[in-house]
């Protein structure tokens, strides 16, 4: 069976993931189309290998000592938006989140300004059901279509469980796009509101350092970042690794960690709320690899 197009060997993740540290992906492929994805996927199944899709890589946590098998990264088609009816747009599911919030806005469709500072893909977005201010992605889409067990379809809002960072999509499935409606509005006002949220998340969140976002979902009727903070974890550094100083439930690369100092700090701060509050913090950031 011949080898995809674009196929890579030993590609460094630390390109592809926001904390920017990882090792080696023994194949990687950037699929641009529904064909070039089914041609991807054969191979790697035809080699035995173990498939991971990934998207801006903004939730991972990639080993040091890189990944085996075969990485996916959807572009091309995949990263397209288009608006298809009056309230009603398409997005390819490695569209950027904050593009996606942009893109509306400038077309008078409203829905998604508190998106406008999320980092990551749509699909990663929508496995995890992002979401900000009280709002979450899941509330807008309308359908999603993707690829599992060898063949692509599309599924229904009311086939989806959207639910607090989590949707019950299965674990092999690949999202390909998805259809969101949106309210008509007033594109200013739109940008405007939506400008109003970054500048608060600009305050409160490190986003020009090199992190995975929050490091832990918060508890029920709890916030991790105050539960940190509380337990006196947020003081932990490991080699060049540490806790935000800006918000307690970051953890950053301040350019020289490993993934072993950000994964041994992660452990840290969970043993410490743990032992100092009885509530077990549960990771939101994906580990993957040769661990």
């Amino acid at each position: 069976m011949k080898e995809p197009e674009g196929l890579l060997r030993n590609e460094p993740m630390s390109r592809h993931t926001t904390l920017h540290v990882g090792g080696a992906a023994d194949f990687f492929i950037s699929c641009i189309n529904e064909d070039g994805l089914l041609e991807a996927v054969e191979w790697a199944k035809a080699k035995n290998k173990p498939l991971l899709i990934i998207g801006a890589g903004s939730n991972l946590l990639v080993s040091d000592d890189g990944i085996e098998g075969v990485v996916i990264k959807l572009d091309g088609e995949f990263k397209v938006l288009k608006q298809v009816s009056p309230t009603l747009i398409s997005a390819g599911c490695s569209v950027f989140v904050p593009e996606l919030s942009r893109y509306c806005a400038e077309k008078g469709l409203g829905g998604l300004e508190f998106a406008r500072g999320i980092p990551g893909s749509l699909g990663g977005a929508l496995v995890m059901n992002a979401g900000a201010y009280g709002h979450s992605i899941g509330e807008l889409i309308r359908s999603v279509r993707l690829f599992r067990d060898g063949n692509f379809f599309t599924i229904n809002k009311k086939e989806i469980n959207f639910g607090y960072r989590e949707s019950g999509f299965l674990h092999e499935s690949i999202l390909l796009f998805a259809e969101i409606e949106l309210v008509p509005g007033s594109a200013e006002k739109l940008e405007e509101t939506a400008a109003e949220f970054m500048r608060k998340r600009k305050e409160r969140q490190p986003l020009n350092a090199w992190s995975a976002g929050c490091a832990f979902r918060n508890p029920p009727g709890e916030k991790a970042w105050k539960l940190i903070e509380e337990s006196g974890a947020h003081l932990f550094k490991v080699g060049g690794a540490e806790v935000s100083g800006l918000h307690k439930n970051f953890i950053i690369n301040t350019g020289k960690a490993h993934a072993s100092d950000i994964w041994r700090l992660m452990c840290m701060v969970k043993d410490k709320v743990k032992s100092e509050t009885g509530i077990e913090l549960e990771m939101e950031v994906k580990k993957v690899g040769r661990w």
